[in-house]
């Protein structure tokens, strides 16, 4: 949008006078009294000439007035039409920043939703954390529980005559069974 807001700018210095496009009319801009009663003088006799004769050439300051409409009107012309060039590559560079605009919303959308989700995710491996750290704990109390069986098995041990006893009482269910 700037790059088109500078080329109007540098256009309108060039092409601000029409003047510059228009031909010379052979009269100075200020010649004083004496100057202006002449041509003043000549432009009747040229208008009366131009009015009795059709198709007469008019010259003097009625065709250089004519010649300054004219180049007027291209100017004008010519700076509408490139306006219009500029109004439309403003037109597309709006368009183009809309759809950047809608763009940058929907990445928007789309950020905002992932750092939803990595949250919700930060969440969910915090608590499985815990949760695993819970199962840990309760393990490690299970093998310290086995670990006091095993100890108070090692310390009660059996007699002999006690052993003799199972294994004589395991016969005997076995006779029995048989």
């Amino acid at each position: 949008m700037l790059l088109a807001l500078a080329a109007f700018a540098a256009w309108t210095a060039q092409a601000q006078s029409s003047a510059n496009d228009s031909k010379n009319s052979g009269t100075g801009a200020s010649r004083g009294a004496a100057g202006d009663t002449e041509t003043q003088r000549r432009g009747e006799g040229e208008r009366r000439a131009s009015e009795s004769e059709p198709g007469t050439v008019v010259t003097g300051s009625k065709t250089s007035d004519i010649q300054r409409l004219i180049n007027s009107c291209a100017a004008a012309a010519e700076d509408l039409a490139r306006t219009r060039i500029l109004a439309d590559a403003l037109e597309r560079e709006n368009a183009l920043l809309k759809e950047r605009l809608e763009t940058e919303k929907r990445t928007s959308a789309v950020l905002l939703e992932l750092n939803e989700t990595r949250k919700a995710e930060a969440a969910s491996l915090r608590e499985t954390v815990a949760a695993k750290n819970e199962t840990i704990i309760a393990k490690d109390g299970v093998i310290a529980a086995q670990d006091k069986l095993i100890e108070t098995l090692k310390k009660k041990k059996t007699s002999p005559l006690k052993r003799l006893g199972d294994v004589l009482i395991g016969v005997a269910l076995a006779a029995v069974l048989r």
